[in-house]
């Protein structure tokens, strides 16, 4: 295409390009048309109409032979309307349009075109307050008012339902009468494709065959660091853990904290088909006071596509001789147990890209060989077992709210607040309502994690008055990967009853054995900083595609 000038203009389609003129005097106008188009593509002619006012139209061709059209021609005076209209428009055709006005010295007589001044008659509705338009139309559909006034034309729209409504057009308050046209906008089903389609043929130079050579050259190849009699569907872990603790969502201090060694042995997968998250494990914990405690869990979540939901299952089982010896572990006569299940459905909700929160809706439930502790030595029996507000809350309903705020990928700032009903399942009569705020950071192997927790249990049938909690907690989860995706981690955590001013915890390490695994079936939603440690996973030894040099 050639260059443009600020008073061109360039026809792109179908659609008409309209000059409005209002002369107080005959003027000469110089109107010049010209084809463009891309270079590489075949030529294809074009043909235009252009018509002044209401003049007879005038057609023009344009091709490769003869590409730009001029004519000049005489206006009268008043207004006018110039209009140019492609006919026969192919794809990637352009035309550009360029209006003159020519001075007296330069019109040549041989080229002047003069045109007749038109005037165009309307017919309008003439509406007044006693005789108004009246119309039918077919809904639903638009239509469009057109008033005449002062010599120009304002246009408002109406909305017309369905079936065959009555429309009423009158005049203004201050108006006598009006002169009104109307319209309907209707549907054109036998539209025309506004471009034609062209085939361009192209001729290339006939090009010699390559050389073969016997050289070695490279190709991709497979390199299986993990061969298929390697690889694994699940996440095996074993844990060694020591634990001083006392059950911080009980109302009671009574006795002194447990202390014990744990080992565990857990099994993680994500079952792609269902989808969902399973995990199972095996525990063994040896007591500074009282028999061993011998133990199950298991749990399983399932996000479902049907419904914005995420429900989890847990449950979990124990037993206890409180009076075997620290290493009896299988002298279970007589033999204490506990059950626990508990359901949940939740729902992650983002408010902003940073910020979000997860609703929960939790029913629990448990099951007691015990209804008191009076048969056994003080601190002998685990608290998983038995303690008397498990006894007094066997089942009950938890509603919990999530919020939390991730200003970096590293960085977690996170509240929670939750109300546990009593075994009445009556939310307006709470056994306890719990608030914690707390801050996670992630440097480089280390997870730190600080909240604090605040309970108030509320004076029932159980407690005579209320009673309040207050918890300080740290955390540290120190991570190191192996070159097969399997990992250690170390985990401490120290807790500081601040009513009491006592001090728990726990230390333990972890070994997740699972080969080309990783963070694969492990939820998410147990690691703030999954998606960092899931990436680090990734940099680690696998299968890749490498380029090697094969002989020919």
């Amino acid at each position: 295409m050639t260059t443009l000038l600020d008073r061109d203009a360039v026809l792109t389609s179908k659609d008409p390009l309209v000059l409005s003129l209002n002369n107080y005097e005959a003027i000469e106008l110089e109107v010049s048309w010209k084809l463009s188009e891309l270079a590489y593509l075949h030529p294809a002619d074009l043909d235009i109409v252009y018509q002044l006012d209401d003049n007879q139209e005038k057609t023009l061709t344009f091709g490769a032979d003869q590409p730009e059209h001029t004519v000049r021609m005489t206006i009268p005076s008043g207004r006018h309307r110039l209009v140019t209209t492609i006919k026969n428009r192919y794809s990637n055709q352009f035309l550009q349009v360029r209006f003159q006005k020519l001075s007296p010295s330069s019109i040549n007589d041989d080229q002047e075109h003069s045109w007749s001044q038109q005037i165009k008659e309307r017919t309008y509705h003439v509406v007044t307050k006693d005789e108004p338009l009246l119309a039918s139309i077919n809904g639903p559909a638009w239509v469009r008012i057109d008033e005449r006034r002062d010599n120009d034309t304002y246009s408002r729209y109406r909305y017309v339902d369905s079936g065959w409504q009555t429309i009423e057009v009158l005049p203004d308050t201050n108006q006598q009468e009006m002169l009104v046209r109307l319209f309907q906008r209707v549907v054109k089903n036998d539209c025309e494709s506004e471009e034609l389609s062209r085939i361009t043929i192209r001729h290339y130079p006939t090009l010699q065959p390559p050389l073969l050579t016997l050289a070695n050259k490279k190709k991709p190849v497979a390199e299986a660091y993990f061969t298929d009699e390697h690889q694994q569907d699940e996440t095996w872990s074993t844990a060694l853990s020591w634990h001083k603790r006392r059950d911080l969502e009980e109302d009671t201090d009574n006795g002194e904290s447990e202390t014990f060694f744990q080992l565990t042995g857990s099994y993680y997968r994500f079952n792609e088909s269902l989808p969902a998250y399973l995990s199972s494990s095996l525990f063994m914990r040896k007591r500074t006071l009282g028999g061993p405690t011998l133990g199950l869990s298991g749990d399983i979540s399932k996000k479902f596509n049907q419904f914005p939901l995420t429900l989890r299952l847990e449950g979990e089982g124990m037993t206890q001789n409180p009076d075997a010896g620290e290493t009896d572990f299988f002298d279970l006569n007589p033999a204490e147990w506990s059950v626990r299940v508990k359901a949940s459905a939740y729902q992650y909700r983002p408010i902003t890209p940073k910020l979000q929160h997860r609703p929960t809706f939790s029913i629990f439930g448990r099951l007691l060989s015990l209804t008191n502790s009076s048969s056994y030595s003080a601190g002998t029996i685990d608290q998983d077992i038995f303690t008397n507000y498990k006894s007094d809350h066997l089942n009950g309903m938890q509603f919990s709210e999530y919020l939390g705020y991730r200003p970096w990928l590293d960085t977690a700032l996170f509240t929670r607040g939750s109300l546990t009903t009593n075994a009445d399942m009556n939310p307006f009569n709470p056994d306890n309502i719990r608030l914690s705020a707390g801050i996670a950071q992630l440097i480089g192997p280390a997870a730190l994690d600080f909240r604090y927790q605040i309970t108030h249990f509320f004076n029932d049938e159980d407690r005579s008055r209320n009673i309040d909690r207050n918890d300080i907690s740290f955390g540290l989860n120190w991570d190191h990967w192996l070159q097969d995706q399997s990992r250690l981690q170390l985990g401490m955590k120290w807790q500081y009853r601040a009513d009491s001013g006592e001090f728990t915890g726990m230390a333990g390490l972890t070994w997740f054995f699972s080969t080309s695994r990783a963070m694969r079936d492990l939820r998410p939603e147990n690691d703030r900083f999954y998606t960092i440690k899931t990436n680090r996973a990734s940099q680690l030894i696998n299968n890749r595609m490498i380029d090697a040099e094969v002989s020919p």
